[in-house]
């Protein structure tokens, strides 16, 4: 696997993993209270989970670019080192308190 591969990898686990129900059901109450949501991640009053998983991999591909990056309530921080066993790569998402952070190794 090369970097981008571990990259592409470390964004795919996440998307597949993260629970896109339970920040939609966060961003439901954060309306109801009043506390300020980002309206274009809802279509007719409702959390859009689609436009939330858009935020979320935007999010992330501009970590990789700058190191750390913010989307409303998404914040990514990109990782990139080496040790005995090579170069590796990781992801660090997070929703509130939900985080995502395993690494990817890959060959130079």
């Amino acid at each position: 696997m090369n970097r981008k591969e571990a990259i592409q990898s470390q964004i795919d686990d996440i998307m597949d993993s993260f629970d896109f129900q339970c920040a939609m059901k966060v961003l439901e109450v954060y309306k109801s209270i009043e506390r300020g949501y980002p309206a274009d991640w809802f279509m007719d009053g409702e959390p859009f989970e689609p436009a939330i998983r858009a935020a979320a991999r935007d999010c992330m591909k501009a970590a990789v670019k700058e190191g750390y990056a913010g989307h409303s309530y998404f914040e990514a921080r990109f990782v990139e080192e080496e040790d005995d066993d090579g170069p590796w790569v990781r992801i660090d998402f997070n929703f509130g308190d939900h985080t995502h952070n395993d690494g990817t190794g890959y060959e130079k």
